[in-house]
């Protein structure tokens, strides 16, 4: 008899419960960000910056910008693998890349050069 009255229970409290009133269901707004198209160059980061060898993971090059940011990139050119070499570089963040050096913004290098000061 228990189980009998806890279907009827179950199926009385499901009935009420009715169908979902649209007006109450949250609705998503279009942002700006989300309808305009991102141009991978307007995510460029330009500046100069040190290059430095970090000794943690196994040891790895990164590069220390003029404002103290930090940024780990994928690869950086064997020539320049100087630690204290001055650059100027242009790089693309890459923010679905994981690393395991765990020591700065993660980027694609897409230019960069030495320069004399």
């Amino acid at each position: 008899m228990k189980p009998m009255l806890f279907v009827f229970m179950f199926f009385g409290l499901t009935a009420c419960a009715g169908a979902p009133d649209a007006s109450l269901a949250p609705t998503l707004q279009e942002s700006p960000a989300m309808t305009e198209s991102t141009d991978p160059s307007e995510e460029l980061i330009q500046g100069f910056a040190t290059v430095r060898y970090q000794d943690l993971e196994g040891g790895f090059w990164g590069l220390i910008a003029d404002d103290g940011q930090k940024y780990d990139p994928l690869a950086l050119d064997e020539a320049l693998q100087v630690d204290g070499l001055r650059v100027r570089f242009s790089a693309r963040p890459d923010p679905d890349r994981m690393s395991t050096h765990m020591w700065g913004q993660i980027v694609e290098v897409v230019e960069i050069s030495a320069v004399d000061e």
